[in-house]
């Protein structure tokens, strides 16, 4: 592309340096130049006064007066694809039309060429992809809505109705939804169950199978589970999409709690789990608990049990621990002997107790009662026919 594809803006006076535009001159040499200043500038000799000649043309002091301009060298070309034109400062930037050319401007001193790339090419935009795709948009979301209408029709999610007679609320519009798309229970998945009836589990958690999963309150599950006599704790999960899991700990059977002529079964906090169902049977399963009497026995009976434990000698011997005016601990032994024990301390006293069963057979012999209950002495009331024995041999025992 030569000088003449370049395209000049006539409109434009850029105040540019004239090197830009002007034709390239060949300048004299440095002899001539300088002979040339000093001709126009030395005085004239004597005898030859001339008046001194006005320099008006600056470029005569560097040029001379006998310089002419010589035709500018060739043109480098410009790279392909390059568009030139005058861009003037205050206008903007704009690619030249295809069909119309800006008409070219003569090649005057003062105005700079500044070349400007082309525009990329852009496909024109397709006035029918945007209606589609609303169209398409809208008709996926009307089969949607259809298809979810037409799932709870078909697929209603009814409320349950438990062998305890109450109807359950039915689930709500999201919940329906999710059972539209299949989220319906159809495993109960329950762990650590041992003692608990399965039918009072299900009961409590209030859903079956085919049930929407995501109408199951879990949290009113597990708080109905927790009020179970075994359960002490419970974990109620609902894992998506169609299982409900279930984790219970239940309580462990600790003693034997005889109070106003029943028997209940208590854990080692107290609570009650059972009452008065055959827990005296002597093959039943809790037959070998430990027996407590009294008010108040099931909340204290775990430090008492735990001091007997530390002494097996005399922990096989007890038949039942009563608990006195909720202070203090008897223990009546298998062959009817009744130990007091004191109000405080009393595993000194089970200690002392201990040692005289194993170095006098004490809890063998014909006695009635052992009073421990004073720190520096200990009492035995004997049996009637041992008194009268001892009266009988004269006092000595």
């Amino acid at each position: 592309m030569g000088m003449s594809d370049l395209h000049l803006d006539p409109l434009d006076r850029p105040n540019l340096p004239s090197f830009l535009l002007a034709p390239k001159q060949a300048q004299p040499r440095a002899g001539a130049r300088l002979r040339a200043a000093l001709t126009s500038w030395l005085p004239k000799r004597a005898g030859k006064t001339q008046a001194p000649q006005k320099i008006t043309d600056p470029k005569r002091l560097l040029m001379g007066p006998s310089v002419t301009p010589t035709a500018p060298p060739p043109v480098t070309p410009i790279e392909p694809k390059l568009q030139a034109r005058l861009i003037s400062p205050n206008q903007p930037i704009t690619s030249p039309s295809r069909k119309a050319h800006p008409p070219v401007a003569p090649k005057v001193p003062g105005r700079a060429l500044i070349v400007v790339p082309n525009p990329p090419k852009r496909r024109p935009p397709n006035k029918w992809l945007r209606p589609a795709l609303w169209g398409l948009g809208g008709t996926f979301t009307l089969a949607l809505v259809a298809g979810l209408g037409v799932t709870i029709a078909l697929h209603p999610a009814s409320p349950v109705q438990n062998t305890s007679g109450p109807v359950l609320p039915r689930p709500g519009f999201f919940a329906q939804v999710g059972a539209g798309f299949g989220l319906r229970v159809q495993e109960v998945l329950v762990e650590g169950r041992i003692r608990s009836a399965s039918e009072t589990i299900m009961e409590s958690l209030q859903t079956r199978r085919g049930e929407a999963i995501l109408g199951f309150d879990a949290e009113a599950a597990r708080q109905r589970l927790e009020a179970l006599p075994w359960i002490l704790s419970a974990v109620v999960e609902r894992r998506l999409p169609d299982t409900v899991y279930v984790r219970l700990t239940e309580r462990s059977p600790f003693a034997l709690w005889q109070n106003g002529g029943r028997f209940h079964l208590v854990d080692s906090r107290g609570v009650t789990i059972l009452a008065d169902r055959g827990l005296t049977d002597p093959s039943g399963e809790f037959a070998q608990l430990p027996v407590i009497v009294g008010e108040g026995a099931p909340q204290r009976a775990e430090e008492i049990l735990l001091l007997l434990e530390g002494e097996p000698q005399i922990k096989p011997l007890v038949a039942a621990i009563v608990r006195v005016g909720d202070r203090r601990w008897n223990l009546r032994l298998t062959n009817g002997i009744d130990v007091r024990l004191p109000e405080e301390n009393p595993a000194v006293a089970l200690g002392v107790l201990a040692d005289l069963h194993r170095q006098q057979k004490l809890l063998d012999r014909d006695i009635v009662a052992i009073d421990l209950r004073q720190a520096d002495r200990m009492i035995v009331q004997l049996s009637p026919a041992a008194a009268v024995q001892k009266q009988a041999n004269g006092g000595s025992g």
